[in-house]
C-alpha cells in the first residue's frame, strides 16, 4: 500500500539514485574486496534492500552515505561468512594439524601485531577481526559511540598496514 503513495515518482527518483551512486559505491566495495564479481554481488545486494525499503531509503537526507554503511554491512557479513567456512574446512581436513597449525599462527600474528598496536589496541582488533564481535558490542563495552569505534578501528587497522 505505501509503494503506492509513491507512484511512478518513487521509482523514478530511486532510478535516478542508482544511476548517480552506483559507480561510487561498486568503487567503494572494490577498495574493500579483491574479487570483482563478490564486490558486484554486495553493491546488488546494496541496491536490493535499498528499494526494499524505497520509502524510508528516498526520505533519508544523505543516501549515498546510507549505501555505504549497507555496503559496509554486507563486506562484514561477507567476511565472517568466509572465516566461518574456512574454519569449518579446517576443523574437516585434519583436525589435530589445523588446530595446530592455526594457534601457530595466531601466536605469529600477535607477536606482529604487538610490535605496532598496545595490548588494549590488539585486543579490540583481535575482538572485531577475529573473533567477530560487533562493531556496536564493542563500543558498548568501550562506552563510546559506533561511530568512534569504527574510526578507532580504522586507524588500528591504517596502523597495522604500515608496518
Amino acid at each position: 500500500m505505501r509503494d503506492q503513495e509513491l507512484g511512478n515518482d518513487g521509482r523514478d527518483k530511486f532510478e535516478a539514485i542508482y544511476r548517480e551512486y552506483y559507480d561510487r559505491v561498486f568503487r567503494y566495495v572494490c577498495r574493500r574486496i579483491s574479487d570483482v564479481q563478490t564486490a558486484e554481488d554486495i553493491v546488488q545486494d546494496t541496491f536490493f534492500i535499498a528499494y526494499a525499503r524505497k520509502l524510508d531509503f528516498l526520505e533519508y537526507a544523505q543516501p549515498l552515505a546510507w549505501l555505504f554503511r549497507t555496503a559496509g554491512n554486507k563486506i562484514m557479513e561477507r567476511w565472517r561468512y568466509m572465516r566461518q567456512r574456512e574454519a569449518e574446512s579446517l576443523e574437516e581436513a585434519e583436525p589435530g594439524l589445523g588446530q595446530e597449525e592455526l594457534r601457530y599462527e595466531l601466536a605469529e600474528l600477535e607477536q606482529t601485531a604487538l610490535k605496532t598496536l598496545g595490548r588494549e589496541e590488539w585486543r579490540l582488533v583481535k575482538s572485531c577481526y577475529l573473533y567477530g564481535v560487533t562493531v556496536s558490542e564493542l563500543a558498548e563495552a568501550e562506552g563510546v559511540s559506533e561511530g568512534s569505534m569504527r574510526v578507532r578501528l580504522w586507524r588500528l587497522m591504517k596502523k597495522l598496514q604500515k608496518n
